[in-house]
């Protein structure tokens, strides 16, 4: 729909906020993966809705947030077009978990990662309606295997 496309390109879904009762934590601040290899996210939550969306986001130097991907507690996922082939993500509503892997890192993924809560809602974008709380500064450093990268 094209509410749903709207949001994919919005990145005020991205932005903080906070939804009264609900929190985001993450354990780990930082991961580091190598070139081609892959890394894992994680991102704890809590929250007494029965239905909403995780969002993964991304800000890089210089640039707006960006969204990655969004899953939701009924399973359906919408991903950005750049996400679509080598990222994923994982929900487990019992545990209130949810992770972002990477796989055939780039070096442009290199990134803040943030994970952030949104309710769900029947179509109606109102501001009031998308709240989000973001967390986690979560730095993606990548190792170059490429020789002479790191020279200027």
């Amino acid at each position: 729909s094209n509410v749903e496309q709207g949001m994919l390109t919005t990145p005020r879904s991205c932005l903080s906020g906070l939804t009264h009762g609900d929190s985001v934590t993450q354990k780990v601040a930082s991961v580091t993966g190598k070139e081609g290899g892959s890394v894992t996210m994680e991102c704890h939550y809590d929250t007494s809705l029965s239905s909403y969306f995780l969002h993964w986001c991304r800000e890089q130097q210089e640039k707006q947030p960006q969204y990655v991907l969004k899953k939701g507690s009924g399973g359906d996922t919408y991903k950005a077009d750049f996400a679509k082939k080598r990222f994923s993500a994982e929900l487990q509503t019992s545990t209130k978990f949810t992770s972002l892997t990477i796989s055939l890192l780039e070096l442009s993924d290199s990134a803040v990662y943030y994970c952030a809560l949104e309710p769900h809602s029947d179509g109606n974008q109102s501001e009031s309606r998308t709240k989000t709380i973001s967390v986690y500064d979560f730095l993606t450093g990548l190792e170059s295997e490429r020789p002479g990268l790191d020279s200027p």
